[in-house]
């Protein structure tokens, strides 16, 4: 895709709004997902911008280690889930068995929060890093100095013992003659241990994990005021404060009763005309609060419409709050003359998912637009950028890559990362 930068125009869906910066990027790239796995419904990078960590179809969330190791599996949200069944499955019903894990959000002290539409709110903490110098291919292998100590040193030598806090691991790596082959039979024992490596340059990055299918989120809550989830679709961290704020999308409906916010998006216009009118007139849907110190929960603003993304400002001074079906953007205030109100920001002629802040502190936001089309209208995804007072900086337009929908639109690094629940592979758009 060749870009033309961005243009001011007038753009017939949105001719609503005061004006839309259309940009287009200069290329398109993919990160595909595991063979078998579809819908990468929500993306997030972790501490030191590793990653990205996504949520996909059949309940497991996984980590982008680099085109040389893959994806790792990282958590998965249901204490019973069964591998053979779960791994690679798109069926919706399996939901209560296998998890389906709808939005992510990580806190600076390396806790990854998960909002799971069956089993709640949920977290998962990031292990301690380790530090791996690569020894000379030569030497024996070196012992750690103190067993608080955080480095482990790598050896080409055969079933060498390490201890890390009063754990014992056994590594077993084949003769190398080069740095290259050392890396490879590296990467290889590591992964087969449930091992991550990053190779970057000396000294790598060695990150332990609980083992090689991942580990089991822990359950924070499953109600408020003594309601239970329905099913949870947002969640995000204040990070000057820790606290967590995320959504119920309602307290009639859950997730199998809304299929075109399932997984599957096949039959997208069909199920749209047959199941919307009654979801429509569901406002039921929660903003909520987890303080982890207390772990209490409490609701802050009820009546929303299928509530699918919350996004707090760079300060934690106020926090947006997408609608689904409600169509628009609200703003409740956290702190200041406003405190614990709420106001809507923005209407928008389309069904909204995922709001995420980038580091500037502007928002990116998801839209599905139905054309007029008929007798089948078009799905038109869009993303929308704007800013804490609801004016739209950018918007483009991800019709090429994606003919349906688009979950979540998030911007690391320059690069617009972009999940949909009808896809393998996680969209990378960069200039």
């Amino acid at each position: 895709m060749n870009t033309m930068g961005c243009r001011f125009l007038i753009f017939i869906f949105f001719s609503s709004l005061p004006f839309v910066v259309l940009c287009q990027y200069s290329s398109f790239n993919k990160i595909q997902l595991p063979p078998n796995v579809t819908s990468a419904v929500a993306v997030t990078f972790g501490f030191l911008g590793r990653g990205p960590f996504v949520a996909v179809s059949d309940g497991r969330i996984l980590q982008w280690l680099g085109p040389l190791f893959g994806f790792i599996v990282f958590a998965y949200t249901a204490p019973n889930r069964n591998q053979q069944l779960c791994d690679g499955t798109t069926d919706p019903n399996l939901g209560p068995i296998c998890g389906k894990p709808f939005a992510l959000s990580f806190s600076l002290k390396g806790y990854l929060y998960i909002a799971d539409a069956y089993f709640g709110l949920l977290v998962r903490p990031s292990p301690s890093p380790l530090l791996l110098f690569p020894p000379s291919l030569t030497t024996a292998c070196p012992r750690l100095r103190r067993k608080s100590e955080h480095l482990l040193l790598l050896c080409h030598r055969h079933r060498h013992r390490y201890r890390h806090r009063h754990r014992e691991y056994r590594h077993s790596f084949h003769a190398a003659s080069s740095s290259a082959d050392l890396h490879r039979s590296t990467a290889t024992a590591m992964r087969s241990r449930g091992f991550i490596v990053e190779m970057n340059s000396a000294p790598l990055m060695l990150r332990l994990v609980v083992g090689p299918n991942g580990g089991l989120a822990t359950q924070l809550a499953t109600s408020a005021e003594g309601v239970p989830f329905r099913f949870l679709n947002a969640v995000d961290v204040d990070l000057l404060t820790e606290t967590v704020y995320f959504t119920d999308s309602s307290e009639t409906l859950e997730l199998r009763q809304v299929p075109f916010l399932s997984f599957s998006f096949q039959t997208a216009f069909k199920v749209h005309r047959t199941h919307t009118r009654g979801i429509i007139s569901d406002s039921t849907g929660r903003l909520m609060r987890y303080e982890p110190l207390t772990r209490q929960v409490t609701v802050l603003l009820r009546g929303l419409a299928m509530p699918s993304g919350v996004s707090v400002s760079i300060d934690g001074s106020f926090m947006l709050v997408s609608e689904y079906t409600g169509n628009r953007i609200q703003k409740y205030w956290l702190r200041g003359f406003n405190g614990g109100t709420s106001g809507i920001l923005l209407n928008l002629p389309g069904n909204l998912t995922k709001i995420r802040r980038n580091l500037f502190g502007d928002f990116w936001v998801p839209v599905r637009v139905l054309g007029n089309q008929q007798p089948t209208p078009i799905v038109m995804p869009q993303g929308l950028k704007i800013n804490q007072f609801g004016t739209v900086l950018a918007n483009v337009s991800f019709a090429a890559q994606y003919n349906n929908t688009v979950s979540v639109v998030l911007e690391h690094n320059g690069a617009l990362f972009v999940g949909s629940r009808s896809v393998d592979f996680i969209g990378v758009y960069t200039y």
